[in-house]
């Protein structure tokens, strides 16, 4: 995996007794379908694999930690990283199942003995704010990867398209 749990808490509060596993589907899964296809497999596994024996290029370390970069018009452009925006994607994901537990009898909303559920409305507010952050900075993080990967390129290969926002579904019918 490209983030830990301990990097979401950088960016958004996760309670310190949450289990950790109950958030790492939620990072397997944003990458899986977030991160592997703006990436690509091989350069994904590298990312996600890496220990303190693998020598990341400046280019992958800034695209994990963020930074700034001039463009080839010469505009000076910033971007918070691949670290930032899967955070944010991950908190979303986690914020709008977290009080959901799935027991034999169906699923059911747990409650210590002095919380309060929220509302789903509020829960739904603070995911899609979150998603939209961490939308915001992955699209930054592909602007900068695909500069990075052109310029590699002498600015002349066909790269596949790298979407960084959601599917748009068009209504048909009434």
């Amino acid at each position: 995996m490209i983030i830990t749990v301990e990097d979401i808490r950088k960016y958004r509060e996760i309670a310190l007794n949450t289990q950790k596993n109950r958030v790492e589907i939620f990072i397997r899964e944003t990458e899986e379908l977030d991160i592997v296809k703006m990436l690509g497999v091989e350069e994904y596994d590298r990312l996600a694999n890496r220990d303190e024996h693998t020598e990341l290029t400046d280019a992958e370390k800034m695209l994990l930690n963020g930074g700034t970069w001039t463009d080839d018009a010469g505009q000076t452009q910033r971007f918070a990283g691949l670290i930032a925006a899967e955070s944010y994607l991950v908190f979303a994901r986690f914020i709008r199942t977290h009080p959901l537990q799935v027991t034999p009898y169906g699923v059911v909303v747990k409650d210590g003995d002095d919380s309060v559920a929220a509302s789903a409305q509020s829960i739904a507010a603070v995911s899609k704010d979150s998603e939209k952050i961490g939308r915001q900075h992955l699209a930054d993080a592909v602007k900068y990867w695909r500069w990075v990967t052109a310029c590699q390129c002498d600015c002349n290969c066909n790269q596949p398209p790298i979407r960084a926002s959601r599917p748009k579904f068009i209504a048909i019918g009434d």
